[in-house]
């Protein structure tokens, strides 16, 4: 499956646990003949939060929104801006993120 990756130079930080990095990623099946930039095809998928880094449990992924839920609504959710955990910009709030998706009742 084809996935659509957020930020990857930065980690997404769960506050519960601060120990484990993620990336976010945008999964959806192939659809043969479909225009690729995801903004024009609108594919249906899951927003998703995977273990990155040299983490025990890298590749292990979390549902952040629920399945079939469309990419240009998935953005609308996010925002333009992302919810920094500190001024120095490094760390994004996952919690955050999922309140965000929730809000807009893609959870």
């Amino acid at each position: 499956m084809p996935t659509i990756d957020y930020a990857l130079a930065h980690d997404f930080i769960d506050p519960a646990d601060t120990t484990i990095p993620y990336r976010l990623e945008f999964q959806h099946p192939y659809v043969a003949d479909q225009d690729p930039h995801p903004t024009r095809s609108n594919p249906a998928g899951q927003l998703r939060a995977v273990v990155k880094g040299r983490h025990p449990h890298r590749g292990t992924a979390i549902a952040i929104s629920r399945l079939g839920v469309h990419y240009n609504s998935v953005q609308a959710a996010i925002g333009d801006t992302w919810p920094w955990r500190e001024p120095a910009r490094t760390t994004i709030d996952l919690a955050q993120i999922r309140e965000r998706v929730r809000a807009a009742g893609l959870d």
